[in-house]
């Protein structure tokens, strides 16, 4: 009878084949875990809705900490990874009032000088 939490876990896990044992952390999850999951975008959009707003976090202490009211930022450049996502493009529009986002720099290209700035 297993006691602890890590020996339940083993015991549920599947046999592993000793002739073709995963040769990365990755392959072993896969091999152990096997797991599909489909969601509508509705679906989704609900089960990270927090992400999303917690997401807001950083403009809404920008502007109180710069003492900036939304009106007085003429331009807003979306750059980096998550900047990508439509949600997110759409939650920073409608919190700082605006028509459209600049979109159009590469944020790969931006945080790859900003690393190389950092480094020089």
């Amino acid at each position: 009878e297993p006691e602890s939490v890590a020996e339940k876990t083993c015991y549920r896990l599947p046999s592993v084949d000793l002739e073709n044992v995963p040769s990365t952390a990755e392959d072993l999850c896969e091999a152990a875990f096997q797991f599909n999951l489909s969601l509508t975008l509705e679906e989704y959009d609900l089960a990270v809705d927090k992400l999303y707003k917690r997401s807001l976090l950083p403009i809404q202490r920008l502007l109180k900490d710069l003492d900036l009211q939304k009106e007085e930022i003429d331009e807003v450049v979306m750059v980096g990874g998550t900047t990508r996502m439509p949600q997110i493009r759409e939650l920073v529009r409608r919190e700082l009032e605006k028509e459209r986002l600049n979109t159009h720099i590469d944020p790969d290209l931006t945080v790859a000088y900003g690393a190389a700035s950092v480094i020089d």
